[in-house]
């Protein structure tokens, strides 16, 4: 089949449109991408697939903008994606995520077209009210956890049930301590040690996802353990200032999707932390846990429903409330995987195995055929 894909975004972004691009490449469908920026290194490894690359013009961050030029950018945006779209002959479009449908627009509901829904949104209610319609016309909606499948279904008031789709790399290296090939990343790896084990959190920095009781816990046990954080600031609250003046850990930059895995082969338990403050961190659905898992590294995660339904039911690692277990606690956990760390990583490596996207790719599809 011939499927368009469109984000407005950055590709490295949100790494499960990546694996998409991969898996829809290399089940046979002749497949477009139409974003607004790509790393080389994925745009060469998808065209050598046969995937069609097109790349148009994204406007500077409008959030902080007028209304009226939020306006003019996000007609600006439409026009050029449908401008492109007319000229386009395919089967099916693929919208990869809530923002790209909400720009495109009304126009969308005339077209065949699958929905693929990255967040539940819940404390976004307009957003919610204006996806509804977008996502009740789509053949199929995608989404990453099965409790926000059946959210979504009542909310929207689906005909069936969405498509779960894991947010699990197409690609993993499963390897340990492969090579880095970011030379300021591997300085930083290289100088913790040899002996270092590694407590890897990646992602994004702020209270949303708590860090310091994890942080007490690593100082605390000492050498040869050590904090390495990879990933973005998410804000300039008081608790990031605190976090970032008074704990210790070590800061990896940020690398593009999918090189932080380079990072995780050479961790040794990875750390999955949100905080029980909506329906979207409650029902989390976070890469992170299948790319620590692809390593066969256990996770030290928060006692969220999406991490023990994950994580917790396979015995990937421990679940704990970080909001409540005090620093004694944490330790125990780490302690406790250190100890037993062998069948820890096998369990997670079965976690990541049980999930087969390129099988989900292929039955999702062949609903869409049955419905020519």
């Amino acid at each position: 089949m011939r499927v368009t894909i469109v984000l407005n975004g950055r590709l490295e972004s949100l790494p499960p449109v990546l694996s998409v691009c991969h898996a829809l490449a290399e089940t046979g469908h002749h497949v477009h991408l139409i974003t607004n920026l790509i790393e080389p290194e994925n745009a060469g490894e998808l065209r050598e697939k046969g995937v069609k690359i097109t790349t148009f013009r994204k406007h500077p961050d409008i959030r902080n903008t007028s209304l009226p030029v939020r306006a003019c950018r996000w007609l600006s945006f439409r026009w050029q994606i449908w401008n492109l779209l007319r000229k386009e002959q395919y089967d099916f479009l693929w919208i990869a995520s809530a923002e790209t449908a909400l720009l495109m627009g009304k126009r969308l509901l005339k077209e065949r077209y699958v929905l693929q829904l990255h967040e539940l949104y819940d404390t976004y209610p307009v957003r919610i009210r204006k996806l509804k319609p977008l996502a009740q016309k789509a053949c199929l909606v995608f989404v990453p956890e099965l409790n926000r499948g059946r959210i979504f279904r009542a909310w929207f008031d689906l005909p069936e049930f969405p498509v779960i789709l894991p947010n699990k790399p197409y690609r993993h290296p499963r390897k340990r301590n492969i090579p880095l090939t970011n030379e300021k990343v591997k300085s930083v790896i290289e100088g913790l040690g040899r002996d270092a084990k590694i407590v890897l959190y990646q992602g994004g920095i702020g209270k949303e996802r708590d860090l310091r009781p994890v942080a007490r816990a690593v100082s605390e046990l000492g050498s040869p353990w050590k904090l390495v954080i990879q990933g973005i600031l998410m804000g300039n609250d008081e608790y990031t200032k605190d976090f970032l003046a008074n704990y210790e850990y070590t800061l990896v930059p940020p690398v593009p999707a999918p090189k932080h895995l380079e990072t995780a082969a050479h961790a040794y338990i990875g750390i999955a932390a949100y905080v029980h403050d909506s329906l979207n961190t409650e029902f989390c659905a976070p890469n992170k846990i299948y790319e620590y898992t692809g390593f066969g590294l256990p996770v030290i995660a928060n006692d969220v429903a999406g991490l023990q339904d994950t994580i917790g039911r396979y015995r990937a690692g421990i679940c704990i409330n970080f909001a409540t277990a005090d620093t004694a606690e944490i330790k125990h956990c780490l302690e406790e995987i250190d100890t037993a760390y062998s069948g820890y990583a096998a369990c997670a490596a079965e976690f990541y195995e049980a999930c087969d996207l390129k099988a989900i790719i292929v039955t999702a599809f062949e609903r869409l055929r049955n419905r020519k």
